[in-house]
């Protein structure tokens, strides 16, 4: 892909998905593909990438102890097909990934003992678990998954 021009008005491929919490934003475009969690400053530079404003006058509008991330932030998301120019083709998003399951992991704990901020479960964490699974009942999950593995699941 060319290098960023900064004298271009910039353009951002949308997030397909999009999730808020904490001061925090969930971005996850399918097509890339690609997800990120980037703070409020960073959701309102990319929200103001309208396709009018050049790179110059948005690094310029931004404090000076900012400017070079900025810049910097601008060409990763650049290198990344979200940010655009208008002189480069949209990105493809990459090769197609065979359909199907890739990857089985079971793990062997009665509940997660972390507490990640974004975690999806986190209000679930401290609700008592429910009994076991039994090695029937694993080993019928796996055989159930079979037909929709691929050939180099592991």
């Amino acid at each position: 892909m060319a290098r960023l021009r900064t004298d271009k008005p910039l353009t951002v491929r949308r997030a397909d998905y999009e999730e808020q919490r904490d001061g925090n934003h969930l971005l996850v475009w399918r097509d890339l593909p690609c997800w990120m969690i980037v703070d409020h400053e960073l959701h309102s530079l990319l929200a103001a990438l309208d396709g009018r404003r050049h790179a110059d006058d948005l690094i310029a509008s931004r404090p000076s102890s900012q400017r070079k991330q900025t810049v910097q932030a601008l060409r990763r998301l650049h290198a990344m097909g979200i940010v655009s120019d208008g002189q480069d083709a949209p990105s493809p998003g990459g090769a197609v990934p065979e359909s199907g399951v890739a990857n089985v992991s079971i793990n062997v704990t009665a509940r997660c003992n972390l507490r990640c901020r974004f975690c999806y479960n986190l209000d679930l964490l401290d609700v008592r678990p429910a009994d076991e699974l039994t090695a029937e009942e694993i080993t019928d999950f796996l055989d159930s998954v079979k037909p929709h593995l691929t050939r180099d699941c592991s």
